[in-house]
Protein backbone atom coordinates (compact mmCIF):
# COMPACT_ATOMS: atom_id res chain seq x y z
CA UNK A 1 0.00 0.00 0.00
CA UNK A 2 1.06 3.57 -1.16
CA UNK A 3 1.20 7.04 1.34
CA UNK A 4 -0.22 9.44 -0.85
CA UNK A 5 1.00 13.53 0.99
CA UNK A 6 -2.32 15.25 0.21
CA UNK A 7 -0.78 18.58 0.80
CA UNK A 8 0.90 20.45 3.92
CA UNK A 9 -2.93 22.06 4.10
CA UNK A 10 -4.12 18.71 5.16
CA UNK A 11 -0.85 17.88 7.31
CA UNK A 12 -1.23 21.02 9.01
CA UNK A 13 -5.02 20.50 9.54
CA UNK A 14 -4.54 16.88 11.15
CA UNK A 15 -1.63 18.52 13.49
CA UNK A 16 -3.85 21.58 14.33
CA UNK A 17 -0.39 23.70 13.11
CA UNK A 18 -2.18 25.88 10.93
CA UNK A 19 -0.52 28.53 13.41
CA UNK A 20 2.26 27.38 14.72
CA UNK A 21 2.26 29.32 18.08
CA UNK A 22 -0.68 31.60 19.85
CA UNK A 23 1.49 34.66 19.74
CA UNK A 24 0.85 36.40 22.95
CA UNK A 25 2.20 40.25 24.51
CA UNK A 26 5.28 39.41 26.19
CA UNK A 27 7.35 37.05 23.79
CA UNK A 28 8.61 37.10 19.88
CA UNK A 29 8.56 33.92 17.81
CA UNK A 30 11.84 34.48 16.05
CA UNK A 31 11.80 30.70 14.24
CA UNK A 32 9.31 27.66 13.91
CA UNK A 33 10.58 24.15 12.12
CA UNK A 34 8.58 20.89 12.27
CA UNK A 35 10.09 17.91 11.24
CA UNK A 36 7.51 15.04 10.53
CA UNK A 37 7.98 11.48 9.63
CA UNK A 38 5.48 9.11 8.33
CA UNK A 39 5.47 5.46 8.89
CA UNK A 40 4.41 2.08 9.54
CA UNK A 41 4.93 -0.05 12.89
CA UNK A 42 4.27 -3.55 13.26
CA UNK A 43 0.96 -3.85 13.17
CA UNK A 44 0.80 -2.21 9.72
CA UNK A 45 -0.63 0.93 11.19
CA UNK A 46 0.05 4.72 9.69
CA UNK A 47 2.69 6.54 12.56
CA UNK A 48 3.27 9.65 13.02
CA UNK A 49 6.74 11.08 14.73
CA UNK A 50 7.01 14.95 15.29
CA UNK A 51 9.68 17.32 16.35
CA UNK A 52 8.69 21.05 16.14
CA UNK A 53 11.92 23.41 17.29
CA UNK A 54 10.85 26.57 18.72
CA UNK A 55 12.89 29.63 18.78
CA UNK A 56 11.38 32.24 21.06
CA UNK A 57 12.49 35.35 23.29
CA UNK A 58 10.72 37.17 26.04
CA UNK A 59 10.18 40.87 26.57
CA UNK A 60 13.06 41.60 28.62
CA UNK A 61 14.11 38.62 29.72
CA UNK A 62 11.11 38.29 31.75
CA UNK A 63 9.14 34.83 32.44
CA UNK A 64 6.17 33.63 30.18
CA UNK A 65 3.77 30.89 28.83
CA UNK A 66 4.57 30.03 25.45
CA UNK A 67 0.98 28.23 24.17
CA UNK A 68 0.88 26.00 21.42
CA UNK A 69 -2.30 25.19 19.17
CA UNK A 70 -3.88 22.07 20.71
CA UNK A 71 -3.26 18.79 19.10
CA UNK A 72 -5.90 16.54 17.53
CA UNK A 73 -5.59 13.63 19.38
CA UNK A 74 -8.99 11.85 17.84
CA UNK A 75 -10.26 11.92 14.13
CA UNK A 76 -13.36 10.74 12.73
CA UNK A 77 -14.34 9.55 16.45
CA UNK A 78 -10.93 6.90 16.28
CA UNK A 79 -8.46 7.80 19.01
CA UNK A 80 -4.72 8.42 17.30
CA UNK A 81 -2.71 7.42 20.38
CA UNK A 82 -1.22 10.78 20.73
CA UNK A 83 2.11 10.58 22.94
CA UNK A 84 4.24 13.30 23.96
CA UNK A 85 7.83 12.30 24.44
CA UNK A 86 9.18 15.52 25.48
CA UNK A 87 9.16 19.28 25.66
CA UNK A 88 13.02 20.84 26.31
CA UNK A 89 15.86 23.40 25.36
CA UNK A 90 18.09 22.89 23.08
CA UNK A 91 20.55 20.93 24.71
CA UNK A 92 17.85 18.42 25.74
CA UNK A 93 17.26 19.75 29.71
CA UNK A 94 13.13 19.58 30.46
CA UNK A 95 11.18 22.20 30.05
CA UNK A 96 8.45 22.92 32.40
CA UNK A 97 5.02 23.00 30.64
CA UNK A 98 1.18 22.75 31.67
CA UNK A 99 -1.76 20.75 30.02
CA UNK A 100 -5.23 22.56 29.40
CA UNK A 101 -7.70 19.93 28.10
CA UNK A 102 -5.50 19.61 24.67
CA UNK A 103 -3.61 22.87 24.98
CA UNK A 104 0.04 23.17 25.91
CA UNK A 105 1.80 25.67 27.38
CA UNK A 106 5.48 25.67 28.10
CA UNK A 107 7.19 28.28 30.47
CA UNK A 108 10.17 30.24 29.03
CA UNK A 109 12.67 32.91 30.48
CA UNK A 110 14.54 35.07 27.96
CA UNK A 111 15.72 33.35 25.03
CA UNK A 112 15.28 29.84 24.48
CA UNK A 113 15.17 27.46 22.08
CA UNK A 114 12.28 24.97 22.49
CA UNK A 115 11.68 21.18 21.30
CA UNK A 116 8.59 19.20 21.28
CA UNK A 117 8.80 15.81 20.29
CA UNK A 118 5.55 13.38 20.27
CA UNK A 119 3.97 10.38 18.01
CA UNK A 120 0.68 9.60 17.04
CA UNK A 121 -0.65 6.64 14.91
CA UNK A 122 -3.71 5.81 12.33
CA UNK A 123 -3.16 9.12 10.89
CA UNK A 124 -4.25 7.97 7.72
CA UNK A 125 -6.87 6.26 6.27
CA UNK A 126 -7.56 4.13 3.17
CA UNK A 127 -10.18 5.59 0.19
CA UNK A 128 -10.97 2.36 -1.84
CA UNK A 129 -12.16 4.97 -4.69
CA UNK A 130 -8.26 5.55 -4.91
CA UNK A 131 -7.05 2.49 -3.17
CA UNK A 132 -4.53 4.56 -1.39
CA UNK A 133 -3.74 5.86 2.22
CA UNK A 134 -4.30 9.67 2.32
CA UNK A 135 -3.67 11.47 5.46
CA UNK A 136 -7.39 11.60 7.20
CA UNK A 137 -8.15 14.54 8.20
CA UNK A 138 -11.41 14.27 9.17
CA UNK A 139 -13.27 16.82 7.42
Amino acid sequence: MRFVWIGVGILTTILSTASPVVATAGYKIDSYRAEYRLGRDSENRSTLDAKVTIEVETSEGSSQRLEVPKFTKTVNRHDTGFRLHGVSDQSGRQLKYHWRDDQLSIDIVGRQTVVISYSQRDVTRYFPNNELDEFDSGI
